[in-house]
């Protein structure tokens, strides 16, 4: 996973860089803890999640904790708007929807994208 961060435009952008069929739970959360890090570090407004490469399940439970553990403190570091480039892959799409959709918080806004230009104009980061 790659991740980067514009602090002039307060916006990060996180990409999957290998296709994650294989990748455990722990190795998931390893790699969200990591990100999580650099949130509260940075503080970003905006965030582009590029996850074309996605083929990882997320689970109910885990989508359990990533709402209680990941969003929550995402959003309390200054985290506003999400834009998610998605894989063709229907699950993997499906299980990113459910994790994000669970959190109803309105401060957090998100939309799903398969063009990088549109979501980067939608975070307004172009």
């Amino acid at each position: 996973m790659i991740i980067n961060v514009d602090d002039n435009q307060q916006y990060i952008e996180t990409i999957r860089t290998l296709l994650t069929e294989d990748q455990t739970v722990e190795e998931y959360k390893e790699d969200i803890l990591k990100w999580a890090s650099i949130v509260e570090a940075k503080c970003p407004v905006n965030q582009l999640v590029d996850e074309r490469n996605m083929r990882f399940l997320i689970t109910p439970d885990l989508q359990i904790w990533i709402n209680k553990n990941i969003i929550a403190t995402a959003i309390k570091h200054g985290l506003r708007k999400v834009a998610f480039l998605v894989s063709e892959e229907l699950f993997s799409q499906v299980s990113i929807e459910q994790a994000m959709e669970e959190n109803t918080n309105s401060l957090l806004k998100v939309r799903y994208f398969d063009k990088r230009e549109n979501a980067l104009e939608w975070l307004g980061v172009m």
